[in-house]
């Protein structure tokens, strides 16, 4: 079955019942427009179309397997999710001052909808944006300001999230420090996993 995102649909609920043209006319969001509504939602459904949804038969096929390495997963998800990272996808709610976008969480969940026409990839995304989410509001002022001064924002620190989410799938242990935010350890042994991270600030 092929999937074909439903763009009409989703731009109505937008305009008419989560009140987009007001947010538009009053410029609530600065960069918020009709081009840009439907650039965003035309984009992310080729992507969804064309990228996401067919390699749900990958998936299904191929499936997730667990060898001495860890996780692997397809390829085909490997280079989807790449091509979801490069486009920015992740970032689409994410404060402008760190890297992100600054659009409206409605718009964002709109595409999250049309990215789970695989919902064995989306879970992969879902991580960096509940991270995202949390550093956005819970990190301190001093923390964000550091990640600008050392050259690192938030959108690449997702980005880094990102690709450690595809990498952790195939390696049994890794470590990732984020020069500005936080160290990452994880650990792998006979009872599980350990995940242990600290703010560096």
């Amino acid at each position: 079955m092929t999937y074909k995102a439903p763009v009409n649909e989703i731009r109505f609920a937008l305009m008419q019942e989560a009140g987009f043209q007001r947010l538009i006319d009053n410029g609530a969001y600065q960069d918020l427009s009709d081009d840009l509504l439907d650039a965003i939602l035309e984009e992310a459904a080729k992507l969804a179309d064309n990228v996401i949804a067919p390699i749900s038969w990958d998936g299904d096929q191929t499936g997730a397997s667990l060898g001495p390495d860890g996780v692997s997963v397809p390829e085909s998800f490997k280079q989807a999710y790449q091509k979801y990272v490069e486009g920015g996808w992740p970032t689409l709610a994410a404060p402008q001052a760190y890297g992100g976008q600054g659009l409206p969480l409605a718009l964002a969940n709109a595409v999250t909808e049309m990215m789970n026409s695989n919902i064995g990839f989306q879970l992969c995304p879902m991580l960096s944006n509940g991270g995202m989410e949390a550093l956005a509001a819970h990190a301190s002022d001093d923390q964000k300001e550091s990640s600008r001064a050392d050259g690192c924002d938030l959108e690449q620190f997702l980005i880094g999230l990102a690709v450690k989410e595809i990498t952790f799938l195939k390696e049994s242990s890794f470590g990732v420090e984020f020069q500005c935010l936080l160290k990452i350890d994880v650990e792998r042994n006979a009872s599980g996993d350990r995940i242990q991270g600290a703010s560096k600030n």
